[in-house]
């Protein structure tokens, strides 16, 4: 899974800055703690506690890693729950851990990162895209992962390629969903046509519930368009075999998946030298925090660089269409190029072009199983009657109905 080798890089960057401690300490520590907090009963949690044993595994076999020391990951299952989570954060906070993992929900990431805040030990998180978890708010809060900001733009740029003028968003009523959608400035509920293109920005559990409602309700078919957030691409990518009667409701909608590169360097889960040249002397939280900042190196995911304001660097999203029992990959968005069937970084070292006459999508196989683009909206079929009447002219009488 791609999410392994991600967050083995993770692990291995905190590592990279733990070895500092011999700087403070008239010997080297002989463990090295670190916090993890995450559901482990789900999609994105089960794939995390697999990637995280397979770092530290890593990282405790190579003795030129943290030589004389032994680097030890504690997991809590803080249950998609804030309040356990928080509870987690301040368990940890009473031991020397120097770092926390996750979570991997916003709501949780909210209060969890109020306690390291307070105690300055640096939060990264692999999974909360709420775009209100900020630097400002929360200083020692880093995201590992793009913020909801850059998906919800890519949204927007899909709504604007294919002329929709209005959409109706479907989300959750929480800090991830409804901050989520507020970055979707066009999407809302429309009132005098009826819109049929919808935006799903939710939950796995809630939003195969929403599929499933609007397959039996017939809202799965021609005319209809419906964008799912990443958190569908999320399971696809994750789930070896779903339901054949969930895979049936989803056949046509279009999704973003944050997009890996196709580069032969990076087929190493270890990185080699790259991540463990010049070790920085570890002086507390602050310090740690400094140098998770200015990390550099090239990830499975791209560039792993943060802006000033510590998102990272050239976000990308594979754009894809959910066929049959799988997704294709229809085009690529990222906030240098946009829309393009090119990957990114091949565009990187050309001026950027962002005009409408350059944005590019390959066919889809839209719901109904037609290629042609939905309108986006129909007159409404419901209301009274409309008749009028025309009098009589040289024996022809015309009657018209309107709905």
């Amino acid at each position: 899974m791609n999410v392994i080798w991600v967050l083995s890089c993770l692990l291995l960057c905190v590592c990279h800055f733990a070895n500092g401690f011999s700087g403070i300490f008239s010997s080297r520590p002989a463990l090295v703690n670190v916090g993890a907090i995450f559901t482990f009963n789900s999609t994105i949690g089960r794939v995390a506690k697999i990637a995280i044993e397979e770092a530290v595994k890593d990282v405790n076999c190579d003795s030129s890693v943290l030589p004389g020391t032994r680097l030890v990951v504690n997991k809590k299952d803080s249950s998609c729950n804030m309040f356990v989570g928080t509870s987690e954060a301040l368990q940890f906070m009473s031991t020397d851990t120097i770092g926390v993992i996750g979570p991997q929900s916003s709501v949780v990431a909210h209060l969890v990162s109020h306690v390291t805040n307070a105690f300055q030990v640096p939060l990264l998180s692999f999974a909360a895209t709420d775009p209100s978890l900020s630097p400002i708010h929360f200083p020692f809060f880093v995201r590992t992962t793009q913020s909801d900001l850059y998906q919800m733009t890519a949204i927007a740029e899909i709504i604007e390629y294919y002329d929709w003028k209005q959409v109706v968003a479907i989300f959750i009523d929480d800090d991830y969903g409804r901050n989520g959608v507020a970055e979707l400035d066009d999407a809302h509920a429309v009132a005098l046509l009826e819109s049929r293109i919808f935006v799903l920005h939710a939950y796995p559990d809630s939003g195969f519930m929403v599929f499933s409602v609007a397959h039996y309700l017939g809202m799965m078919g021609d005319g209809y368009a419906w964008i799912a957030t990443d958190w569908l691409s999320s399971v696809l990518d994750s789930s070896l075999n779903l339901p054949s009667e969930t895979i049936d409701t989803l056949q046509g909608v279009l999704g973003a998946i944050i997009s890996f590169p196709n580069d032969s360097n990076l087929n190493s889960a270890k990185g080699g030298s790259r991540f463990f040249n010049g070790m920085p002397v570890f002086d507390g939280g602050v310090l740690l925090l400094k140098y998770i900042l200015q990390s550099n190196f090239v990830g499975l995911t791209g560039p792993i660089k943060f802006n000033p304001d510590r998102p990272v660097i050239l976000p990308v999203y594979d754009i894809v269409n959910v066929i049959g029992t799988g997704f294709r990959r229809i085009g690529y968005w990222s906030n240098y190029s946009g829309l393009s069937t090119v990957p990114p970084e091949t565009l990187y070292s050309k001026p950027a072009n962002r005009s409408s006459a350059n944005q590019r999508l390959y066919r889809v196989v839209w719901p109904g199983e037609t290629t042609s683009t939905p309108r986006g909206w129909v007159f409404p079929n419901y209301g009274v009657q409309l008749r009028i009447g025309v009098r009589e002219l040289q024996g022809i009488c015309v009657t018209s109905e309107r709905h």
